[in-house]
């Protein structure tokens, strides 16, 4: 099954633009009276039938709806420092939609070596892995921001992956006695966190976590961090 995206619905007709109709005109040789499928994003899954289908835009009536359920409960915030590879950023974003987040937290702190990125590439990066990992909802993508902006996130969970202490807990043991509804993972860049970004967590409420006996990259750490999140706490 393929699922198609637009926001352009309105009078029981959803449109379409140019890059959708080529890819179900020319891609996927759709035609009038074919049944399509498709999201706003915004958590909706339509179902309608094909009017009109050329490569300057496609056409479909809407025949049915229905609000998609996400299978994970609560809320999921990760919070990702610049990766110094534009490549692996975008990689980590697709990644995480796949497994489910609700939002991807673009951070910058002390060990970062890229100060900015282009954000609405990764969020259509998000978009089109949410579209097929048939997810109607997708991620929040925010601007980014500086580490303490997330450390005053509001959520019921607070957890951060570091390296700087062997003692750490393991992410099971620390949401054997946490749960909630949301959920905020904090992954560092290249290099962990510094001492005193760990202090300063650690002060407003932020556990410290390990995610097993490796040394991680920090898209695997990522990775590992939501998948585990999902097996222990969240996952139906």
């Amino acid at each position: 099954m393929h699922w198609f995206y637009t926001e352009d619905i309105e009078g029981g007709l959803a449109r379409f633009d140019a890059q959708s109709a080529h890819h179900i005109v020319r891609v996927l040789r759709h035609r009038v009276g074919d049944l399509l499928y498709w999201t706003d994003g915004r958590g909706k899954v339509y179902e309608g039938v094909l009017k009109v289908a050329n490569a300057r835009g496609a056409v479909a009536e809407v025949r049915r709806i229905e609000e998609w359920c996400k299978p994970w409960r609560g809320t999921i915030h990760m919070g990702i420092c610049l990766l110094k590879q534009r490549v692996r950023m975008e990689w980590l974003v697709e990644k995480l939609t796949e497994i489910g987040v609700d939002a991807i937290h673009l951070l910058h702190c002390h060990h970062c070596e890229r100060t900015e990125v282009r954000v609405e590439k990764l969020r259509l990066r998000a978009q089109t892995a949410a579209l097929q990992s048939l997810k109607a909802r997708f991620p929040a993508v925010y601007d980014v921001k500086g580490l303490d902006e997330f450390l005053s996130l509001g959520v019921d969970v607070r957890l951060i992956a570091h390296c700087r202490d062997g003692a750490l807990p393991a992410m099971g043991e620390v949401l054997d006695e946490r749960l909630g509804e949301s959920y905020g993972v904090l992954i560092g860049p290249e290099g962990d966190f510094s001492a005193d970004e760990i202090e300063e967590a650690a002060a407003r409420g932020w556990v410290g976590v390990r995610l097993g006996g490796s040394r991680l990259r920090s898209e695997t750490a990522a990775l590992v961090a939501c998948t585990a999140l999902h097996l222990l706490a969240v996952g139906d």
